[in-house]
Order: structure tokens, then C-alpha cells, then sequence
């Protein structure tokens, strides 16, 4: 048994089995050595095996420990009602164990359940209130559920537990962005930076908070400083985009579109920014390629078939245009943009008719257009 425990530390992982085989022909019903053996084929694969030295334990030495190391050997088998089994016979045995409920949270987490995952995790850090890893659990969760203000709770008890973490500043740096308590949010960063200054995401946060509070280069600053530690960053690269067009740089945003397409073709948002940029540099039969790929992948956006019509009008494509614009009103009958194109498609081709009716749709949605009575008092 000690040479196998030797093999082991060494990850030799058939030797080990081999001895600790032959320590369990002296001794079969040694639970540590059963235990131990299980450990070990499984790192060679041998599931079965391993399941079948666990199974043989819990008659002869039932143990928290024993339930939990089964029920995460079933749950990477697939075998996720046994593991949930083991898991309530783990609490069941040591009702005080906080592991054991740290552990079936993190299952429920996984599995989408995410009331009862927390329910687990407050119970876990009831029992062990030095349990950092639970309190951001905890307060991840209260996050996705909106409950900010107990998110933030959570991540300042990890804090208090684990100060030399950078990831739990950074955590309540993006709950206190969300609350707009900005300078609490900056001083999280400048925390995590001292603690590791070589993590993206402190500067990728950090350039929300500028960005927020209306520092611009500041915010372009710190999302290039993002991309120099993470050049695949996608998320930097459409924001430092988006702050570019909003100053009127549109030769930097679009490279920073076309980097980031480079990266994933199929990033649906990089594209529309970018479509939006090709119709406002007349390039009109480049926005339509980006309009024809987004329109297949979300053919229920109404403007990109609003903006497809505008370049396709822009080129002399009229049929097309309106065929885009009838499918606009398709999509939102209640807005009035689309109408008011196809009152006066109409009314270029003769049809005064339907370029009256069109027109009136539109007055009667609210629409407050000198264009629409121009062109109506026209007819």
C-alpha cells in the first residue's frame, strides 16, 4: 500500500494499482486501500472499475467523503440521478458537513438549478463562514437574479477572506459598475491591478467605468491595453469600435471590426456596427453583404431589413428596396419610417392609391412628417 502510494505521487498510475491490488489481497475489505485503488484507475479511465471498489466501500465504512468522491465519478458518467443520490446521502450522513453542501450546489449550479444551488451555498457558508469560493458563488448567483446589492455583500465577505484575490475585486467592481457606483468600482480595479496587473479583465472593466463617466481616451486606453494582454478579446474590440464612431474616427472603428470578424465570423453584433458604418460611408454594397448575412442569421430584426432597403435605395434597386421595406412593416406594423418609404415607392410609379393609403397609415400612427403632408397634399 505505501508503494502505491509512492507510484501515485509520481502519477504511476499502473504500478500503482498493481500494488495497491496486491495490498487488497491481504487485506480485501480495507476501506482506505479500496478508496485509494478507485482513485487510481480512474486516472487510468476505468470508470467501472472505479465504481465498483466505491460501491464495495459504503457497506463496510460509510463516509462524506466516500459519497462525494461517487457522486462526482456518476456525474462525469452521465449518471446524474446517482449522483444527486450520493450527494443527499453525503448530508444525510454529516448534516454539519459545509463541503457536502458546497458540493451539491455546485451540482445544482451545473445543472441549471440555480434556487436550490444557492440555497446550498448559503448553508454552506453558514457552516463554514471562511468558505471564500462559496461567497462568489453566492454572490454570482445573486447577480444573475439582479439582487446587486446582495452581490456585492457577498463579494466583500470573499474579500474580507481571501483579500489577495484578484478575480473577487474585479467581480465587485462589475456589481458596483452596474450600480453606478463608479468611484468604488475604480478603486476595486486599482486593487486587483496591484494584486495582478497582467489580468485583461481588469482593464477591459476598467475601460466601462471611463467610458461611463465620459473619459473617452481614457476608456480607448484601456481597452488597447486589454488587446495587448488578450488579443482575441472580441468584447474590447467592438466597444473600442463603438467609442470610435461615436467620435467620428470611422477608419479606426471599422479596423477594429474587421479584426474582431477576423476573429469569429459569426458575431452578429461586430457585423451590424459594422453595416451601420458601410451605409454611413456611402459603401453601400458592402453593408449589403453584412445585411444579407445578418438577416439570414435573425430574420426578425426589423432594422436590418430598414437598413438593407436604405442601401438598396441608395443604388437605384428599387424593387428591392421596397421589398425590404414591406417586410419592415411585416415585422413592426406600428412603426411609421417604413410606411412613409413605401407611400412615396408608390407614388413614383403611379400608384396613387396605394401611396395615399401608405400615407395615411402613417399619420394615423402618429407620424409628424412635413415630408409625409408634402407629399400627400402632392398626390
Amino acid at each position: 500500500a505505501g508503494r502505491a502510494r509512492a507510484h501515485a505521487r509520481l502519477q504511476q498510475w499502473d504500478q500503482a494499482v498493481a500494488d495497491m491490488t496486491r495490498a487488497l489481497e491481504m487485506r480485501p475489505n480495507e476501506p482506505s486501500y479500496l478508496l485509494a485503488r478507485a482513485r487510481y484507475v480512474e486516472q487510468l479511465g476505468e470508470s467501472d472499475a472505479a465504481l465498483a471498489d466505491l460501491d464495495r466501500i459504503i457497506p463496510l465504512a460509510p463516509s462524506v467523503e466516500v459519497f462525494l468522491v461517487r457522486a462526482n465519478l456518476r456525474e462525469r458518467t452521465g449518471d446524474l440521478a446517482g449522483a444527486l443520490e450520493d450527494l443527499n446521502s453525503a448530508i444525510a450522513h454529516d448534516p454539519e458537513n459545509a463541503e457536502a453542501f458546497r458540493q451539491r450546489g455546485a451540482f445544482y449550479e451545473r445543472r441549471g438549478d440555480m434556487q436550490q444551488a444557492l440555497s446550498d451555498y448559503r448553508e454552506a457558508v453558514r457552516l463554514a463562514p471562511d468558505l471564500a469560493w462559496a461567497h462568489l458563488r453566492i454572490a454570482q448567483l445573486y447577480r444573475q437574479q439582479e439582487d446587486l446589492g446582495a452581490a456585492e455583500q457577498s463579494l466583500s465577505m470573499a474579500i474580507a477572506l481571501q483579500p489577495d484575490d484578484p478575480e473577487a475585486y474585479i467581480q465587485r467592481a462589475k456589481v458596483r459598475l452596474e450600480l453606478r457606483q463608479l468611484a468604488s468600482a475604480m478603486s476595486d480595479l486599482d486593487e486587483a491591478a496591484k494584486i495582478n496587473p497582467e489580468l485583461p479583465e481588469i482593464y477591459l472593466t476598467r475601460a466601462r467605468v471611463n467610458r461611463l463617466n465620459g473619459r473617452l481616451t481614457a476608456a480607448i486606453d484601456d481597452f488597447t491595453h486589454t488587446l495587448q494582454l488578450d488579443p482575441e478579446n472580441t468584447s474590447a474590440y467592438l466597444a473600442r469600435a463603438q467609442i470610435y464612431r461615436s467620435m467620428e474616427r470611422p477608419e479606426a472603428a471599422l479596423a477594429d471590426l474587421n479584426a474582431l470578424l477576423a476573429l469569429d465570423p459569426e458575431h452578429l453584433d461586430a457585423r451590424a456596427v459594422r453595416a451601420e458604418l458601410y451605409l454611413d460611408a456611402d459603401n453601400y454594397t458592402a453593408a449589403i453583404a453584412d445585411f444579407d448575412v445578418l438577416i439570414e442569421q435573425r430574420p426578425k430584426v426589423v432594422e436590418y431589413y430598414k437598413g438593407r432597403a436604405s442601401a438598396y435605395q441608395a443604388l437605384g434597386k428599387r424593387a428591392l428596396a421596397e421589398r425590404d421595406f414591406r417586410e419592415a412593416v411585416a415585422l413592426a406594423p406600428e412603426e411609421t419610417g417604413s410606411y412613409i418609404e413605401l407611400g412615396l415607392f408608390a407614388a413614383q410609379r403611379g400608384d396613387m392609391d396605394e401611396a395615399m393609403r401608405f400615407f395615411d397609415q402613417a399619420l394615423s400612427l402618429g407620424a409628424n412628417s412635413p415630408r409625409v403632408y408634402a407629399a400627400r397634399g402632392r398626390l
